[in-house]
C-alpha cells in the first residue's frame, strides 16, 4: 500500500490541473501507475548510480596497480575519484589523462605529458674577462618520492660578448603533472676544489629536500582514495616546508662555500607546481649581448655573485615546460 507521502506528490499533480476544471479527473488505478512509474525511475537510476560505482571500483584499482601517482596519468584531478559520462563511456579524469571503462576493460589514456628541461644559463655581468662557471641541481618530485641529481660541468663564459650562453636542455622531469622542487647552484671557480663544493653543496639540497617529510612508500594507506589524498597532502606540506628550509639554509652555504676560494651565485630554489604544468604558457627566449645562442624559457630566475674584490657578476636561468 502506497504511504502518504508516496501519493502527495500525484495528488498535488492532479489538483494542480484540476484548478481549471470542476471536477478531479483522476482514479486510484491513476495513482497507482504513476507511483510504479516513480518506483521504476527510481530503481533505474539506482541501478545506474550501482554500475558507475562498480566501474568507479574498476578504475581506482587498476590505478593502484598501475602504480598510483607513479601511473601514465598521474594523481587525479579530484581524489575522490568522481566518475563523469562522456561519449557514452564512464571515466575518470587525471592531471595527465583519464581511464575509461570499454566493455570490460579499463582503457588508461595519456594525454597531457609534459617534460621540463633546464635550458641553461646566460652570463649578464661578468666578474671576470672569463669567467669559469659550474654546478649542481637537484629536483624531487614529493608525490613519488623521484629524486635527480645533476653536475653542471665547468665551462668558461667570455671575455668575448659573443661567447656568453650555456646552452643545456638538461631534462629535469618528463610524465603526467606533478609538483617539482627544484635546487640550482652556481659557482664562479676561483681557486676551489670543485669536486668537494659539488659534494658539500648536494649534501645542502638534500637536507633540504630530505627534511619536507616521508615520501609515499612510507605511508602505509592502501586504497585510491587513500593514496590519493596523502600525496596531495604530501605535496602541499613539502612544497612550504621546501622553500622554508631551503631560505633558512642559504646563508650556511654561502659561508661555507665562500671559505673554500670559489665565488657563490645566489643559490635559486623553487617549485614548478602542476598547475603551471597544465596550464604552461607559451615559451619566452632568452638572449644575452652578442651570443647567437638562444635560450627559450617558461620560467627564469637571476642569481647574483660577489667577489672578495666586491667584483660582481650576474647569471640569467632557463626552465622550460613543454608537451611530451
Amino acid at each position: 500500500m502506497p504511504t502518504a507521502n508516496e501519493f502527495k506528490p500525484f495528488i498535488d499533480r492532479f489538483v494542480n490541473r484540476s484548478q481549471f476544471s470542476d471536477k478531479l479527473h483522476f482514479t486510484m488505478d491513476d495513482i497507482k501507475k504513476a507511483i510504479e512509474e516513480q518506483h521504476k525511475a527510481k530503481q533505474q537510476a539506482e541501478e545506474v548510480a550501482r554500475q558507475a560505482a562498480l566501474k568507479r571500483e574498476l578504475i581506482m584499482r587498476t590505478w593502484i596497480d598501475q602504480g598510483g601517482p607513479k601511473s601514465p596519468v598521474g594523481l587525479p584531478l579530484d581524489a575522490n575519484f568522481p566518475v563523469v559520462e562522456s561519449g557514452g563511456q564512464v571515466k575518470v579524469q587525471f592531471r595527465g589523462g583519464s581511464m575509461a571503462i570499454q566493455g570490460k576493460d579499463v582503457v588508461v589514456a595519456p594525454e597531457r605529458h609534459v617534460v621540463v628541461t633546464f635550458e641553461g644559463y646566460a652570463l649578464v655581468v661578468r666578474q671576470e674577462k672569463g669567467d669559469e662557471v659550474y654546478g649542481t641541481l637537484t629536483t624531487l618530485v614529493p608525490s613519488t618520492g623521484e629524486k635527480r641529481e645533476h653536475i653542471l660541468r665547468q665551462v668558461t663564459l667570455g671575455p668575448s660578448d659573443s661567447h656568453r650562453v650555456n646552452h643545456l636542455s638538461l631534462v629535469l622531469y618528463e610524465g603526467p603533472p606533478v609538483d617539482l622542487q627544484i635546487g640550482l647552484s652556481l659557482f664562479e671557480n676561483d681557486s676551489g676544489p670543485r669536486d668537494e663544493i659539488r659534494k658539500r653543496v648536494a649534501s645542502y639540497v638534500s637536507d633540504a629536500i630530505s627534511k619536507t617529510g616521508d615520501i609515499l612508500t612510507s605511508t602505509g594507506v592502501s586504497t585510491a582514495a587513500g593514496v590519493a589524498i596523502k600525496s596531495m597532502e604530501i605535496e602541499a606540506v613539502n612544497g612550504r616546508s621546501f622553500l622554508d628550509i631551503a631560505t633558512g639554509m642559504l646563508g650556511g652555504l654561502i659561508v661555507d662555500i665562500l671559505g673554500m676560494g670559489d665565488d657563490v651565485y645566489q643559490p635559486i630554489f623553487f617549485i614548478i607546481s602542476h598547475h603551471e604544468m597544465m596550464n604552461a604558457p607559451p615559451p619566452q627566449q632568452l638572449k644575452c649581448w652578442n651570443d647567437p645562442k638562444i635560450l627559450n624559457y617558461t620560467h627564469t630566475f637571476t642569481a647574483i655573485s660577489s667577489d672578495d674584490g666586491d667584483d660582481k657578476g650576474q647569471i640569467a636561468t632557463a626552465f622550460l615546460i613543454k608537451p611530451k
